[in-house]
C-alpha cells in the first residue's frame, strides 16, 4: 500500500466519522437554541420561573416521598 493509498483511506475514514457526527451536531445546536430561549424567558419573568421551579420541586418531593 502506497502512502497515497493510505492517505486516501484515512481521508475516507475521517469523512465517514464526520458524516456520523453531523446528526449529533444538529441535535446539540437545537438543544442549545432551546436552552437560550428558556434562559431568555427566565430573564423576562424571574419571579414566574422561581415559583414554577418551587412548585415542580414540591410536586416531585410529594411523588417521590416514601410512605412509612
Amino acid at each position: 500500500m502506497t502512502a497515497q493509498d493510505e492517505i486516501a483511506r484515512l481521508r475516507r475514514k475521517v469523512e465517514d466519522l464526520i458524516a456520523e457526527r453531523a446528526p449529533i451536531g444538529r441535535a446539540e445546536q437545537a438543544a442549545g437554541e432551546r436552552l437560550n430561549a428558556l434562559a431568555a424567558q427566565v430573564r423576562e419573568r424571574p419571579l414566574t420561573a422561581v415559583l414554577l421551579a418551587a412548585g415542580l420541586g414540591y410536586v416531585m418531593a410529594r411523588l417521590t416521598r416514601r410512605r412509612a
